[in-house]
């Protein structure tokens, strides 16, 4: 997509708060779309939230938290044009160093979110006739 077809367009952006998110939606901003950054972390998504994106604290394993997400989404602008699925942790280390709990939440992470951001999103850009999906895995480490 190049700068003049993203203009007007909606684009919602998970892990919006720090990283690649935050890079993503001040870019999608900067080339005149409409931004939805969901993140866990509050401070973080104030920041693009001055910047001029509209922000949801979301719990992306939460399939309540996607449509409460896509709600406010579509009262905002009535549809979804890019859904950019990008949160994500990472756990690294040897078998026996993982903790059970940080791995099963890295699944949830990265497995369900998707699920479920397709499937609250999917209905949506079906019924405008126009949508665009990006799925993005973490590899950074996770503090």
């Amino acid at each position: 997509m190049n700068a003049t077809s993203i203009k007007g367009k909606t684009v919602v952006i998970t892990g919006a708060a720090s990283g690649i998110g935050r890079a993503l939606a001040l870019g999608f901003l900067a080339d005149g779309a409409a931004v939805v950054g969901c993140d866990l972390s509050r401070d973080g998504l104030e920041d693009i939230r001055r910047k001029g994106a509209a922000t949801v604290e979301c719990d992306v394993t939460s399939h309540k938290d996607w449509q409460d997400l896509m709600d406010f989404t579509m009262g905002l602008t009535g549809r979804i044009d890019v859904l950019f699925n990008n949160a994500g942790i990472d756990v690294r280390g040897t078998i026996e160093q993982v903790d059970a709990r940080k791995f099963e939440q890295c699944i949830r992470v990265h497995l369900l979110s998707g699920f479920h951001g397709l499937n609250v999103a999917l209905p949506h850009m079906r019924s405008q006739g126009y949508g665009r999906v990006v799925n993005m895995l973490s590899r950074g480490m996770e503090s």
